[in-house]
This record gives structure tokens, C-alpha cells and sequence, in this order.
């Protein structure tokens, strides 16, 4: 394997998809790597919704040259084309690819990315400890897979020096899709809602879980099913609280309450028992390992970190990305692990979530001088008095990757105070009983939370020190835990400092911090975005790479804050592209479940007007005998995305 660039990819497939406006796969991303002898770099990590605009962005191109044109651009930054680079992978439709993935014993192609992903944050900790890795989600995406995979989802442990053990794992995502389709919420309103009341059921679901099959492609109907049966429970048998703060919550609200610590004690349940048989098999004592987590499941931070305390695991693996944002990531890291030899011969570390856009402020300062009264140095003692005014904008350094803003895009406040909660859940237009998470100083953290590792991601929840809690009302949920990131100097030196001069005010080494963005956008990733967002909220100040920027309250037109790349998927489709894709006229329905099904796309070429004729009679027949697929199919097709 020659050193030099190589391009990851994690991107809808061109023509039908887009033809369709259906989302093959979301959280579209591509990563820039550089390797030098066995050392890899990530040069830069690019989140599609980051340049579009469109939150989890999936919609692909509609054709090949038009998405390496793409691409392109976003190389120039390095002076770079794909020509330049050596090798591209994860996505088919880029040129030849030397390296395909394989996945071992039958498992989805998509669960062993999620797995890499954590495995190798950093590999030097593989050369001296064994480590555990679930890689759990809602599904696969199946866009490399040539046959319906068995296992949908993917455990591996690895040993130094031996190779890594792959198995089958049951997944508690599907639970938490089949809630989002049931109750219309996203799955971290869900898990949120959960901790936010005491209201409770009788209900014990883990009983459903004995004849239930989570493990391939029976998980949507068996997830739908126990979601079914723990709603009609609660909602027949009602819900047990007696806290007097559940009642400023909606008869609706507190039965979902109910019905998702439930369906959380179901998924914890899950977890259990993938770890304890994988420690098992493996002859493992989990205080030699560390755990690794992947795959969107690994967002419930309660359970994240019960599993580790609970098992007693040496720490957490996990990138910032573990959703579909970081397929592109562990897409690149299984073909280096690959091309090496094993994950072990490769030298790599992620260091830090900061791998996307780079700030330019003097530049996007400028730009919007029209709406700034003043720029200031930085100063700790005016930071200080401007946070215990009021929630500020704060933008440093490179964007940080994944779905949680972890302190270069974000919105920071004084977490003394309820008020303080309640102003940012208003500013980003969220439900009042949202959770802020706290940002604290590493060195410090122990002293308010029970945590003795650093969660430098934002991937874990523990609990707040009794005697502090009063003092950080803004961070604490009702069940006294905190979504805790730690922060060392090193990775955010402007925001350490932040914190410190804080901290030396007020004796609290804590801020609120929430992500800089507004209801249904993703993070911002410019500064003219984060610009735009204050002004159209009328926060008064920004800190922006070490700037005090001091905003007008008339704002004006704000257009010049247009994300740079929002018009590649704005363009008119090709003439005669239609005509070109589908000659055979299908409908919606038969080629949705064409470009589902791995073995129908290996057999029939729809492009061929018989094979087209043949694929409708297969699709009519198997439709006809499962009236709940016909009704799935028929349902994500509203929804235009295929994965959950």
C-alpha cells in the first residue's frame, strides 16, 4: 500500500436514488486521509448536512461526473483532485476501487464500519489492552452488500496480537425507530423525554424480549411489535408518579415518559447480554478491556455508561461520529486495518473531534461589518461578565464531527441557573424539559460528577455529586445525571481558558453547551453562519477565535450567510435521465425494493426492459405474501429514506 491521499466516502449512490428523492443512506460524509509508512492521518472530515444545510443530509447526485465534481471541490482546499488520490472507497459509483470490503461470517457491511470505527480511535491502545466493540444501530444501508446480510448487527473483540473475533449481537436500536415512527420524535427527544419525568409502568418489557429476533432482518417487525404491546399496556393499565414537577408535563407527555423507560430498560437488557456472552466466549474479565460502542445506539448515554460501571470495563472507545456521520470513518479505517494486515499495524490516533472547517474570521468579519458595532481582543473578566448576562455563541478552531457540539460550534451559559436552561431549549426552539449537557474541566470533574475517566465526546451520563447539583441546576436531569463532556486545554485551548476564568469568578468550573444551531438545521459550520444565527436570535455577543464581537439589534437581510455548497443539489435533471435509468417504466414501489435487496440488483439489470418485466413479477409475488412488507415499503417511501 503506497503512502500518500486516500478519499472515504459515505454517500447516496447517483441517478435512481436521487431520481426517486429517496434517501438510500443518511448522514452522508467523506474523509480525506494521508498515510506516511504505517502512520495515518484524517486531514479533514466533511458532514454533507454541514455544507447543505439539510440536517442528515442523504440526497445524492444524479450523476457520477457530477459527484466527483463535487469532490473535487471540496480537495481543492488541499490543492488536491481525485486524480491525486490514491484510493477511494465506500461508495460505488467513484472510479475503481482497489479495496472492497468483505465482511466476516455473514455480518452487514454497514455494522463492521460502525465497529472499526470505535476499535481504532486509537490504536496504540490496542497493542497493550483487549477490547470489546458493539456496533449497534437501526439497520443497514446496503449499498456495498451483494447478499441480504444475516446479521444486521456486529461485536468483535480483540486480543493484542491475535486477530480480532467477530460475532452476531442483538440490537436495541430498532426499538427506538419503531418508537420515532410511533409517537412522531426523534430518538433524542425520546431518550430525553424518558429522564425528564418520574412517571413509570408497571410494564416489565424485557418478558418480550425472549421470543423477539434482533438480530437481522426480523428486527423491524419484532421492534414494532414490542413497541406495540408496551404502548397498549400503558396506555390500558396507566402510568405510576408522584413527583409534583410531573405535573407541568401533558397526560401524553408522561405516558411516553413511561413507555420509553421501558423500552430503555428492554435495550439495556440487550446491551447485558451481548457483553456478558461476548465476555464469555472470549474468557475475558472486562476490567482488562475497554468497551467500544458504535452505531447510533451508542447516543444513550445512561446506558453507555451503566454498561461501563456496571461490567466494570478499563474505559470507553468511541469517535464523536458514532451515528451514520462516521461511516466514512470507519469505512477508511477497516481498508487501512485491511491493507496492513490488522488494525494493530496501523498507527492512529483521532486525538480530538476537530476535523471539519476551519474557522476564517477576519475574512467572514468583514463581510458582515454591516452588522457589527464591535470587535474586541479576547479578555477573561469581560467573558465572564458577558455569560452571567446571558447565553453567548461560541466558535473556535475546526468544527468538531459527529451529531453533538462539543464546544467549537456552540451555545455556552452560566449553569448556576434554571433560567439558563430555559433560554437555550427557547433560542433553538425545543421542548422546555430538554436537557442541557455541562462542559467541565477535566482535572475537575470528579469533584462534581461520579466519573474517574474523561468523556471527552459527550457519549456518557453519570451522576451528579449530591452536594453540587444545587449548584449546576442547569445541567442536572430529574434522575440526577448530567450528559458530561470533559475538556483538557490542549484540544480547545480559548474555551479551557474560558472555563478557568469562570471557574476563578465563581468557583465552578462548568458551562451550559448546547449546539449552535436552530430547530431542524445542522450544527453551523461557518462563521457567517454563526454570525447569522445571533443576529436573527438577537444574542448581543459572539466569541469567535478569540474575538469579542459585539452585534447590532437591526439586522437587516441576511442571505450573505448562504451556505457555500447548498446549490450542487439544487440543480434540474439531466435531459433523458429518466428514460436512461428506468426504460422499463417501474413503479416507486418495485424499485424501492430493488434497490433494497442485494440479490434483486446482483440478478436483474433494470436497465434491460425484460429483466425490468421479470423484476415486477418477482416484486408483485413477494409483496403479495407479506401484506407488513408491502405496508414498510409503502410507508419509508412517504418517509424518502430506505434505512432507519
Amino acid at each position: 500500500m503506497k503512502d500518500g491521499f486516500y478519499l472515504s466516502t459515505y454517500l447516496t449512490p447517483v441517478g435512481l436514488p436521487r431520481l426517486l428523492d429517496i434517501w438510500v443512506r443518511h448522514d452522508n460524509a467523506v474523509a480525506l486521509w494521508e498515510k506516511a509508512g504505517s502512520r495515518v492521518t484524517l486531514v479533514h472530515y466533511w458532514e454533507l448536512e454541514r455544507l447543505t444545510g439539510t440536517k442528515e443530509h442523504g440526497t445524492g447526485f444524479w450523476t457520477a461526473d457530477e459527484q466527483a465534481s463535487f469532490l473535487n471541490r471540496l480537495l481543492a482546499e488541499y490543492n488536491l483532485r481525485l486524480d491525486d488520490i490514491c484510493d477511494v472507497w465506500g461508495s460505488p459509483d467513484i472510479g475503481h476501487s482497489l479495496w472492497r470490503p468483505v465482511a466476516p461470517q455473514g455480518l452487514a457491511i454497514h455494522a463492521v464500519a460502525h465497529a472499526y470505527s470505535a476499535l481504532m480511535v486509537d490504536t496504540q491502545l490496542l497493542r497493550e489492552s483487549p477490547a470489546l466493540v458493539i456496533a449497534v444501530d437501526g439497520g443497514p444501508d446496503d449499498v456495498l452488500e451483494t447478499n441480504n446480510p444475516r446479521s444486521w448487527y456486529a461485536g468483535a473483540f480483540h486480543r493484542p496480537g491475535e486477530p480480532l473475533r467477530w460475532f452476531s449481537i442483538a440490537s436495541p436500536g430498532m426499538l427506538y425507530y419503531a418508537a420515532k415512527a410511533r409517537f412522531r420524535m426523534r430518538e433524542g427527544s425520546l431518550m430525553a423525554l424518558s429522564s425528564a419525568t418520574r412517571a413509570r409502568s408497571q410494564f416489565d418489557a424485557k418478558t418480550l424480549l425472549i421470543a423477539a429476533d434482533l438480530r437481522g432482518a426480523a428486527a423491524e417487525a419484532h421492534a414494532f411489535r414490542i413497541v406495540d404491546t408496551i404502548t397498549d399496556s400503558v396506555r390500558r393499565n396507566g402510568i405510576v408518579t408522584s413527583c409534583r414537577e410531573d405535573r407541568r408535563f401533558t397526560r401524553e407527555e408522561l405516558e411516553i415518559s413511561a413507555i420509553m423507560k421501558a423500552i430503555d430498560d428492554a435495550a439495556r437488557s440487550i446491551m447485558r447480554q451481548n457483553i456478558w456472552t461476548a465476555l464469555q466466549d472470549s474468557g475475558t474479565e472486562a476490567t482488562v478491556c475497554f468497551l467500544g460502542l458504535s452505531g447510533g445506539f451508542a447516543l444513550n448515554c445512561p446506558t453507555n455508561t451503566a454498561l461501563i460501571d456496571e461490567f466494570g470495563f478499563r474505559g470507553l472507545l468511541a469517535p464523536p461520529a458514532v451515528n451514520d456521520s462516521g461511516q466514512a470513518l470507519g469505512i477508511g479505517l477497516w481498508a487501512f486495518s485491511d491493507l496492513a494486515g490488522g488494525p494493530e499495524l496501523v498507527d492512529f490516533e483521532l486525538g480530538s473531534a476537530f476535523h471539519g472547517a476551519d474557522v476564517v474570521a477576519e475574512e467572514e468579519l468583514r463581510r458582515y461589518s454591516d452588522y457589527i458595532d464591535e470587535v474586541a481582543s479576547w479578555d477573561p473578566a469581560t467573558f465572564v461578565d458577558d455569560i452571567q448576562r446571558g447565553p453567548l455563541a461560541w466558535v473556535e478552531g475546526r468544527a468538531e464531527i459527529g451529531p453533538r457540539a462539543l464546544g467549537h460550534r456552540s451555545l455556552l451559559a452560566d449553569p448556576r441557573s434554571e433560567e439558563s436552561k430555559k433560554m437555550l431549549n427557547e433560542l433553538k426552539r425545543r421542548e422546555w424539559w430538554r436537557p442541557v449537557a455541562p462542559i467541565v474541566l477535566a482535572e475537575y470533574a470528579a469533584e462534581w460528577f461520579e466519573l474517574r475517566r474523561e468523556s471527552p465526546y459527550m457519549l456518557e451520563a453519570p451522576r451528579v455529586i449530591r452536594a453540587q447539583s444545587r449548584r449546576i441546576p442547569a445541567v442536572v436531569h430529574l434522575d440526577g445525571t448530567a450528559r458530561v463532556q470533559t475538556l483538557r486545554r490542549a484540544h480547545s485551548p480559548l474555551l479551557y481558558d474560558a472555563l478557568k476564568a469562570f471557574h476563578d469568578r465563581t468557583g465552578v468550573p462548568i458551562l451550559c453547551n448546547t449546539s449552535l444551531n436552530d430547530k431542524g438545521e445542522p450544527i453551523v459550520n461557518t462563521v457567517g453562519e454563526a454570525l447569522t444565527f445571533a443576529l436573527r436570535k438577537k444574542l448581543p455577543i459572539c466569541y469567535i477565535n478569540g474575538h469579542r464581537v459585539l452585534l447590532r439589534r437591526t439586522v437587516g437581510d441576511l442571505d450573505i450567510a448562504k451556505r457555500p455548497f447548498s446549490d450542487v443539489f439544487a440543480g434540474a435533471q439531466p435531459e433523458g435521465l429518466r428514460q436512461r435509468l428506468n426504460p422499463g417504466d417501474l413503479d416507486e414501489v418495485h424499485l424501492y425494493v430493488w434497490l433494497k435487496t442485494p440479490a434483486l440488483r446482483r440478478r436483474y439489470d433494470i436497465a434491460d426492459p425484460v429483466a425490468a418485466r421479470a423484476l415486477r413479477q418477482v416484486v408483485d409475488a413477494l409483496l403479495e405474501r407479506s401484506p407488513y412488507q408491502r405496508e414498510v415499503v409503502a410507508q419509508k417511501i412517504r418517509l424518502r429514506r430506505i434505512g432507519p
